[in-house]
């Protein structure tokens, strides 16, 4: 029984930890800096557009932590997230822009890593 609990409590866990969600960190009056972690999915598109209403028109630093997702909601992410004209991008050091999340990352019309060891990855597959 003990076993059962602790596997249901870690699938409830990972479950929570990987819904794809977008974090204002810190904001003036100039710019967002945003951070992007979890697992990229279709409603994402959504989450990113309550970002831009509340950036009006202000740099969006978009930092994305995520070890991607579906492929196909990274690549409705990036239409969404290229069409908005001030975004940086940056792959994150903590986990960095994989698969479907270095498809986001390909959006911004500055890409950069963040310093001590962001990275992006692409995979074939």
């Amino acid at each position: 029984m003990k076993h059962i609990l602790m596997a249901l409590g870690a699938l409830i866990l990972s479950s929570a930890a990987t819904a794809g969600d977008f974090r204002i960190k810190e904001e003036d009056a100039s710019s967002l800096s945003v951070e992007y972690t979890g697992m990229v999915d279709f409603d994402d598109v959504d989450k990113w557009l309550s970002v831009v209403e509340k950036a009006d028109g202000r740099v969006i630093i978009l930092t994305i932590n995520s070890g991607g997702g579906y492929a196909y909601a990274g690549l409705d992410l990036y239409w969404a997230l290229e069409r908005y004209p001030n975004l940086i991008t940056v792959g994150g050091k903590d986990y960095g822009a994989w698969s479907a999340a270095a498809i986001m990352w390909c959006a911004g019309d500055l890409r950069t890593l963040e310093h001590g060891g962001g990275q992006v990855w692409f995979h074939a597959g």
